[in-house]
C-alpha cells in the first residue's frame, strides 16, 4: 500500500510539477531510500543463507556436487539476468531524464568545505579514561 502511494505521489509530483507535491515527495525521499537499503540488507543475506543451507542440508557429498553446481549455476544466471535487465532499463530510461543548465552548473560548482571535511587531521587516539586506584 505504501509502495503504491509513493508511486502515485511521485508520478503526480513529476507530471503536475506542483510545488506542494514536489516538496512532499522531496521530504519523503529519504524514507524510501532507507526502506530500499534495509530491504537489500535483509534480502541478499536471506537468499544466500537459504541457498547454502539447502545445499549443505543434502548430506551426501556426491549428491551435493552435482546439485550444488546446478544450484550455483542457476543462482549466477539469475543474478546476471537481473544485472543485465537493470543496465538495459537504465540505458533506456536515463536519457529521458534531462538535466537543465542550472542543474549542470550547480553540479560543477565546488562544494563548500565543512569543518569535518576541511582536511585537518583528526585525532585517532581514544578518549582519556578516568583512573581509579583502589
Amino acid at each position: 500500500m505504501g509502495l503504491a502511494a509513493g508511486l502515485v505521489l511521485g508520478l503526480a509530483a513529476a507530471v503536475t510539477q506542483s510545488p506542494l507535491l514536489l516538496a512532499v515527495a522531496t521530504r519523503l525521499r529519504p524514507l524510501g531510500t532507507v526502506f530500499l537499503n534495509l530491504l537489500s540488507m535483509v534480502v541478499i543475506p536471506l537468499v544466500a543463507t537459504a541457498l547454502f543451507s539447502g545445499v549443505a542440508g543434502l548430506g551426501d557429498l556426491r549428491r551435493v556436487g552435482r546439485l550444488g553446481i546446478r544450484t550455483l549455476g542457476f543462482f549466477w544466471a539469475t543474478t546476471l539476468a537481473a544485472i543485465l535487465i537493470g543496465f538495459g532499463l537504465a540505458a533506456l530510461l536515463l536519457p529521458l531524464a534531462t538535466i537543465t543548465p542550472q542543474q549542470q552548473a550547480a553540479l560543477r560548482r565546488p562544494r563548500r568545505r565543512t569543518p569535518a571535511s576541511s582536511g585537518a587531521p583528526r585525532s585517532r587516539s581514544p578518549p582519556a579514561r578516568a583512573s581509579s586506584s583502589i
